[in-house]
């Protein structure tokens, strides 16, 4: 419980880093991270043969 919290909270972080990246309107950084992104998928998620779970609501807030 703790630990899927923790990696929940490392997630989120990440994510609000490369917003805080992509608002800086530098298109080298744009383009570094949307290639970083699709090459991590290649990498860690392409071979995946498990079951998508699709979540209703993605907002971590509850909206």
């Amino acid at each position: 419980m703790v630990a899927g919290a923790v990696l929940f909270e490392i997630n989120s972080a990440i994510g609000y880093f490369l917003m805080l990246a992509i608002m800086s309107f530098n298109g080298g950084v744009f383009v570094a991270i949307v290639v970083g992104l699709a090459v991590g998928y290649l990498l860690f998620r392409s071979g995946d043969d498990e079951q998508v779970v699709v979540v209703d609501n993605p907002c971590a807030l509850g909206f």
